[in-house]
């Protein structure tokens, strides 16, 4: 039963006439709210337009999953990110020994050092990812506008196609790379 409806309502008032003393009206002559719930659940549930729609959703979403994650992958690729920060002491001293890593400026460090004063570490300043990858704003942005271009046909084939031919889609679309080349 939903709160709010005037069945809960009528419940409410009986009980406060029973507590005064005084009998209350019966003034409810509708089919009770329970049935007509119950009813709208399971209409709702089974209907073959939720079903479709629910599936197109969750293509949708892994779509924007699979869209967001090339995006990532490129902005490392172009240098405009750093590749994730090393978890084990075995990875740190791997990363450190191959030199991928840059170290911050002096400026870098005293903006850490006064931004960060509190829970600083010399870690937190450490670029992870290869120097030789240097920052290509221009090829990113090549790379993205093919992204674009892609993920408009993979967004089309989500909300215009059958959902098998979206899946395939999505699934081709994971392996995408630009054309663009990183400096």
């Amino acid at each position: 039963m939903a709160y709010g409806t005037g069945y809960e309502a009528m419940i409410v008032m009986n009980d406060l006439f029973k507590l005064a003393g005084t009998p209350a009206k019966n003034t409810s002559t509708s089919v009770p709210v329970q049935e007509k719930v119950a009813n709208m659940y399971v209409d709702y549930v089974s209907s073959d337009k939720h079903s479709e729609s629910a599936k197109t959703n969750y293509l949708l979403s892994r779509y924007e999953d699979t869209k967001g994650k090339i995006r990532m992958d490129l902005r490392k690729q172009f240098g405009l990110d750093n590749d994730d920060r090393p978890t084990t002491a075995k990875e740190l001293t791997d990363r450190i020994l191959s030199g991928k890593y840059v170290l911050p400026t002096e400026k870098e460090e005293e903006l850490m050092r006064n931004q960060y004063y509190c829970g600083w570490s010399v870690m937190d300043a450490i670029k992870w990812r290869d120097p030789a990858i240097k920052e290509d704003k221009d090829g990113f942005k090549l790379a993205e506008t093919e992204l674009d271009s892609e993920s408009l046909k993979v967004h089309d084939a989500v909300m215009i196609k059958d959902h098998d031919t979206a899946l395939a889609a999505i699934q081709a679309f994971k392996d995408w790379k630009p054309t663009a080349k990183a400096n």
